[in-house]
């Protein structure tokens, strides 16, 4: 599957507390890792050449530690959101497999109000698309397909940049072709330069088989895109990717 080149919601249906869910201690070992990590320096996110930092992702075992990732989200602190974001993002692989954990990072996101943690939030959402290839008649098809309803709602409106930006940057490439569409569509309607950065930069992802039309959006905002840093990235793409011809 492709990935996107740059790193670039719903109120949970019927599910309750995660009483039995998580794995004993997993939750209090991340949030003790977390706050080692408070000895870093916070700007925007931390740096991986921060010790505490690298050994709290070292630390994470990408099954029941996504519990504590969660929870992390939903902490009143933005470093902390921020934190368990990208611990998710990066290591997280349980919350792809689990509605309710997933339902509680779509409520956290509609409610977040830091562009760094909104943009580690959006890119730990799109990559939830990752296991989305299933047939309509899957047992889970209606509750994937609120789910992506929730996810487009969250990239047309939310009211930062950051989070728009990112979840367009990602969810083609992790989401496939379905995504294809959509992304083109919130590409032209976003008034925001960044959202529309990233989803130009999403579609060098895109199936080759689409090249026409992928060099087309190029094209079109290469050449009237009202932002001029934005119309050049357009450009750029376009002569890059290899199938425009």
């Amino acid at each position: 599957m492709a990935r996107p080149l740059i790193l670039i919601v719903i109120v949970v249906l019927g599910a309750g507390p995660l009483a039995g869910c998580k794995s004993g201690g997993s939750g209090d070992d991340v949030a003790a890792q977390a706050a080692a990590v408070a000895s870093c320096e916070y700007a925007q996110g931390y740096s991986l050449e921060c010790p505490a930092y690298a050994a709290f992702l070292d630390s994470l075992d990408g099954g029941p530690d996504d519990y504590g990732l969660v929870a992390l989200v939903e902490d009143p602190a933005p470093e902390k959101r921020w934190l368990g974001a990208t611990g998710l993002a990066r290591r997280g692989r349980q919350f792809h497999d689990d509605p309710a954990l997933r339902g509680r990072l779509l409520e956290a996101a509609r409610g977040e109000v830091d562009p760094a943690a909104a943009k580690a939030l959006g890119a730990a959402l799109a990559r939830t698309q990752i296991r989305r290839m299933q047939p309509a008649d899957a047992p889970d098809a209606a509750l994937l397909g609120e789910e992506r309803a929730a996810l487009e709602r969250l990239a047309s409106e939310h009211p930062l940049p950051a989070m728009r930006a990112a979840l367009l940057a990602e969810l083609l490439g992790y989401g496939g072709d379905a995504w294809f569409d959509f992304t083109d569509q919130r590409l032209g309607n976003d008034t925001d330069a960044e959202v529309r950065r990233a989803g130009l930069a999403a579609f060098m992802s895109a199936d080759p088989a689409r090249a026409s039309e992928v060099c087309a959006i190029w094209q079109r905002h290469a050449d009237a895109d009202p932002d001029e840093q934005t119309a050049a990235a357009a450009a750029k793409l376009r002569t890059t990717w290899g199938h425009c011809r």
